[in-house]
């Protein structure tokens, strides 16, 4: 889910006049729609990392923190966390904290995995 795109789309919904014949306001809504179900891609790692032991819970929230904090204090303790935390941790802060919330919204929304 791409909230920005979102935002922006609502706001091209609000100025489509009113006099409208209901194409363009057909077009936005479809786009909008497929923004709200898009899942983002994940690498390999992700779907190996063990959070969907929560998922019988329904503790995504908690998976969440686990997650932050695990990154915050640089400790995944398996393999596969420490892959999963080397892949966050590419480049600059910025794209860090982006991978991150990736992560999150992956958690959140479901996700596919890269090939």
């Amino acid at each position: 889910m791409n909230k920005p795109r979102i935002m922006e789309l609502a706001q091209e919904l609000a100025s489509v006049p009113d006099n409208d014949t209901g194409y363009a306001k057909h077009y936005i809504l479809e786009d909008i729609e497929n923004e709200l179900y898009a899942k983002p891609t994940m690498p390999k790692v992700f779907d190996e990392w063990d959070f969907e032991e929560y998922e019988s819970c329904d503790c995504y929230e908690m998976e969440i923190q686990n997650l932050i904090s695990m990154y915050f204090k640089n400790d995944l303790a398996s393999d596969n966390g420490r892959m999963l935390l080397k892949w966050i941790n590419q480049g600059e802060f910025k794209d860090n904290v982006s991978r991150l919330l990736k992560c999150i919204d992956a958690i959140r929304y479901g996700y596919e995995v890269e090939e």
